[in-house]
């Protein structure tokens, strides 16, 4: 994968972390950073948040038969293992789950400015 473009204090290895746990998780499909890091809305002038923040978005890979519900319960299960997972970047990893067929929040920001930094299957 080619690197991703991200803003100033966005450290490389944070990327790789999450890459990381998206490949060992195998419903992930793809991950994406969104929101200030991607759209470069955050500058070294500003004033750091309090808790800085990274947003990534992701899909999950639907199981036959599956309702939306359940994918959402597997979800809401699943997060505090992966908060877990992540809790070595010292940033707050803000994990939400894009529905493209019925999100109005998440997945539009990842269509304007979302940079993918995981996709499930690709190669490097």
């Amino acid at each position: 994968m080619i690197a991703p473009r991200l803003f100033f204090d966005t450290d490389p290895a944070w990327i790789e972390e999450i890459r990381a746990w998206a490949c060992s998780e195998p419903r992930i499909a793809c991950a994406w950073v969104f929101g200030s890091r991607a759209t470069g809305g955050r500058t070294p002038k500003d004033n750091p948040d309090p808790v800085p923040d990274l947003d990534v978005g992701f899909v999950i890979e639907p199981m036959a038969g599956e309702a939306d519900s359940e994918a959402l319960g597997y979800v809401i299960s699943a997060k505090p293992r992966w908060a877990a997972r992540l809790a070595a970047i010292p940033v707050t990893v803000d994990l939400q789950l894009a529905e493209p067929a019925t999100d109005e929040r998440v997945w539009p920001a990842i269509e304007r400015e979302g940079v993918l930094i995981y996709e499930r299957g690709e190669v490097g």
